[in-house]
């Protein structure tokens, strides 16, 4: 029993140490794409991240919605963690994964001629940041004007 107490004690202790300052998401750099398909989109997506905190924290997207001028594309995912490093304002590249559904059809194309050769790229859900063994989860909504 109180090797409990002790364990509770010494993670209370630790959780009140760690001291966090909000992450915070400056710009959508660029945004290369690799491959569009009828089942996806994979693209490189250069981000720049302030991560004022002094320690790393890995970056896992999961439950992200990728839309072209307010439509609707995919479910996005980052197929790897990205690793922020501690106390720097940095781009940051990444890959994004877009899984189309059967009946979601892309045309770029349309996309495209509809913006003017300029499209809104949206990403909206949640990520999870891990540093230190704790682990919060926040909302994220992006929109961004990238010409094309």
């Amino acid at each position: 029993m109180i090797n409990k107490i002790v364990a509770i004690a010494c993670l209370v202790l630790f959780i009140g140490c760690v001291d966090y300052k909000e992450v915070q998401l400056i710009s959508l750099e660029n945004v290369s794409l690799n491959r569009i398909s009828g089942d996806g989109i994979d693209a490189d997506v250069w981000l720049k991240i302030d991560n004022p905190n002094d320690y790393k924290i890995k970056v896992n997207a999961k439950d992200l919605v990728l839309s072209f001028n307010d439509k609707k594309i995919g479910n996005a995912t980052l197929p790897d963690d990205l690793v922020l490093e501690k106390s720097i304002t940095k781009v940051y590249k990444t890959t994004l994964n877009v899984t189309v559904p059967p009946d979601g059809g892309i045309d770029l194309g349309l996309i495209m001629l509809m913006g003017g050769g300029q499209i809104t790229l949206g990403l909206k859900g949640e990520i999870t940041g891990k540093a230190k063994s704790i682990s919060k989860t926040v909302p994220v909504d992006i929109k961004e004007t990238i010409s094309l």
